[in-house]
């Protein structure tokens, strides 16, 4: 997004929690100038993120603010209320924790973030960009967001020409998670799954690509993958940049999610031309037409998701069907020009620096 804004000669400000310096290289080469917040995820982390937020608008005198997740857009609503007159755009891409764990940590929490949406967003926010309908109806009903302040664009769209279609790898039978290591992201249902497939006889490699989030209170440890790995359930390859790559190598691509914005995985895997199995969730409903493109099952059912894993791994010419149509409805439907569009409409709309 930042990219496409930076193409039409704007001055374009990105600022995140953090990034290495080989992206921060990348970002400003690009023509963006780069802000790294000074904290992390912890409550005075996110004061401290609230305060340099603050300062960074009162210098940069921005012409309209756009800040993508909740969390941003809690800590960068508290930042700009008092007195900031610049549009205020916050892009919901998921609930997260919060709201989707059923842990006291998380139900004491929820309550809390509530009222700060309530008192603090609802009143400062110009537009919310939803990535699904469930989310768009959830903060009506829970925060009392306004329709006329709602907006829905699926997701952040996927480079088709990055992630090209590809025919799957013949005699093989490789399934793949990819994401953080988080039981709220349907891992534990994931090695589940693989443990009753393989002891069926029907040996299919299983893959878990990503790390734990040790801020997360969802996420598994090291000790639990490793476990899993010692045992022979899972290989682990841990953080990948080169995603295209590991999904070319696969014939089936596994998103078990209790529930999402709109994940962007299961788009390269479409775009990809890689049949998934889903869950039928938020958020992966919108991009897996169940039957089509994919199979969905019930969340947190792994009996059902092996079924669908199992499914799929003795039907390739089932797969091969299913991954030409998800090509076909991500082209259609989920391009990262035509979301770029509809982003640069919201933009035109709040300010006339864009023609």
């Amino acid at each position: 997004m930042a990219k496409a804004l930076t193409a039409k000669s704007l001055d374009v400000h990105v600022t995140t929690l953090s990034a290495n310096e080989e992206d921060i290289d990348i970002i400003e080469k690009i023509g963006i100038t780069y802000h790294r917040l000074p904290s992390g995820k912890t409550t005075l982390g996110a004061l401290k993120n609230v305060w340099h937020i603050h300062r960074l608008v009162q210098q940069i005198k921005p012409n309209i603010i756009h800040a993508f997740t909740l969390r941003a857009g809690v800590i960068t609503s508290l930042a700009t209320n008092s007195g900031s007159k610049q549009p205020l755009i916050i892009s919901i891409t998921g609930l997260g924790y919060t709201f989707t764990s059923h842990q006291k940590k998380a139900t004491l929490l929820r309550t809390f973030v509530k009222l700060i949406l309530r008192r603090f967003m609802v009143s400062r926010v110009n537009v919310w960009v939803f990535q699904n309908t469930d989310d768009m109806d959830f903060f009506a009903a829970e925060i009392g967001v306004s329709r006329q302040t709602s907006i829905f664009i699926p997701g952040s769209g996927v480079d088709t020409n990055q992630f090209s279609y590809e025919p799957e790898p013949l005699n093989t039978a490789t399934v793949v998670f990819i994401g953080r290591l988080l039981r709220d992201k349907g891992v534990g249902e994931y090695i589940e799954a693989a443990q009753h497939i393989n002891q069926k006889a029907h040996r299919a490699m299983f893959i878990l690509v990503g790390d734990i989030d040790p801020d997360n209170p969802s996420s598994f440890s090291a000790r639990d993958i490793n476990g899993w790995v010692n045992a022979g359930i899972i290989k682990h390859i841990g953080y990948q940049k080169n995603i295209a790559q590991i999904i070319h190598k696969a014939n089936i691509i596994c998103l078990p999610s209790y529930r999402e914005g709109l994940p962007k995985i299961l788009l390269e895997a479409g775009a990809t031309g890689r049949a998934v199995v889903a869950t039928d969730v938020p958020g992966c409903r919108e991009v897996v037409e169940n039957g089509v493109n994919g199979l969905l099952v019930p969340r947190g059912d792994s009996a059902s998701l092996s079924q669908a894993i199992l499914k799929l791994l003795e039907k390739p010419e089932l797969r091969l069907k299913m991954g030409k149509a998800g090509r076909k409805r991500v082209e259609s439907q989920f391009s990262v020009g035509s979301i770029v569009e509809q982003f640069m409409l919201v933009y035109q709309e709040r300010t006339r620096l864009i023609k």
